[in-house]
């Protein structure tokens, strides 16, 4: 069975369960989607919309298709593409914008559905948007217009089954999406009948995230140090100390979150030390961390995962990344109880375990078998 997902209006209940829609929109390619109304004609929004759209993004719905109700007879279509361009603003990269076309007035063409779409495509800086409309409707109002074409279609034609596929009206060739039923129900997470839609177009891989990486250009960053050459001199007192070559570059991404090495490693507490016996291998400190520059194949330490990385963290309980208040914390703690062993209190703590042991014994014996 082809993917499937509904379409949502503030006809349907401000309450979705995301989770669960999610996880039944999914299920058939792996990929969740959802339409959602977004406005319709001109200083309209969908009342339940910002609800809807922050359910979905927060559930981590994969594909939102955002869609406006026209209205021809009242309204220029360029304006209209533009009140929803500034009802929605940016959406993700597979994400799609959609003009539903149902209203039958004289005004509604070709012509006009055509000056939406390039509105819109203008609007979101030659991104497609797609069309919405039922296959009588192309037919006596759409369909002589060729420039349509070039944008993807969602189909309606309630066959009511999910199987059906009804014929291609022209001008185009093939269709997405096709809604196939307005009355479906018991769908997982919506409560009463909703419109349901299956997929039927090329499934486009998640676009990857772009890796994170901090540069002076950031003005927290810029706030903590400043160039010196390729490497970064840290300007806050007690700090200034200088990062440079692979050590800042892994600084840079550490983390790929936040601000990378600034959030997670903190300001550098030392310059790079060079370890003896080990020539080219060096580590240095942070406020939350050590990192050592050991290249392949290593010669201190291999973190799981990191068997390539030519730069990561050391262990700080032990070892040559350990903190230095380590050591001097563990004589004081030695000294600590060779000052109790041999005092009065350490004493006192042995007689007070042997009157323990001796009242237990006591209340032991005492007892009624």
């Amino acid at each position: 069975m082809a993917p499937q997902f509904c379409d949502l209006s503030q006809f349907q209940p401000q309450y979705i369960d995301w989770k669960a829609y999610k996880a039944w929109s999914a299920s058939g390619d792996g990929v969740s989607r959802v339409a959602l109304r977004s406005s319709y004609g001109v200083g309209y929004k969908d009342q339940h919309f910002d609800a809807y759209r922050t359910g979905a993004l927060d559930a981590g719905i994969d594909v939102i298709l955002y869609y406006h109700y026209s209205y021809p007879n009242l309204n220029n279509a360029r304006q209209e593409a533009s009140w929803q361009h500034s009802v929605v603003g940016s959406v993700n990269a597979q994400d799609l914008l959609i003009l539903d076309i149902e209203e039958n007035v004289p005004q509604a063409t070709g012509a006009w559905a055509y000056d939406w779409l390039a509105q819109q495509e203008s609007n979101y800086g030659g991104k497609l948007p797609g069309i919405y409309a039922s296959s009588s409707y192309i037919q006596s109002r759409l369909s002589m217009d060729q420039r349509l074409a070039k944008y993807p279609l969602w189909l309606a034609n309630w066959t009511f089954t999910p199987d059906a596929r009804p014929s291609c009206p022209p001008p185009w060739t093939s269709y997405q999406f096709l809604q196939y039923t307005d009355k479906a129900n018991g769908i997982p997470g919506i409560a009463g009948t909703v419109d349901a839609n299956v997929f039927l177009g090329k499934i486009q891989p998640k676009p990857e995230e772009k890796p994170i990486m901090i540069d002076l250009n950031n003005p927290t960053v810029d706030s903590h140090f400043k160039a010196e050459g390729a490497a970064w001199k840290c300007k806050d007192k007690g700090h200034d100390y200088t990062i440079y070559g692979e050590i800042l570059a892994t600084y840079q991404r550490y983390g790929n979150n936040a601000l990378c090495g600034l959030s997670f490693l903190g300001l550098p507490s030392s310059n790079e030390i060079p370890i003896t016996g080990r020539p080219g291998v060096v580590f240095q400190r942070f406020e939350r961390g050590v990192l050592c520059f050991d290249p392949v194949p290593h010669t201190i330490d291999t973190p799981p995962g990191l068997e390539n990385a030519r730069v990561y963290p050391l262990h700080i309980d032990s070892g040559y990344g350990q903190d230095p208040r380590v050591t001097s914390l563990q004589g004081e703690n030695a000294a600590l109880k060779a000052l109790l062993a041999s005092s009065k209190l350490g004493q006192l703590n042995i007689i007070s375990k042997r009157i323990h042991a001796d009242s237990q014994l006591i209340i032991d014996a005492t007892q009624v078998q």
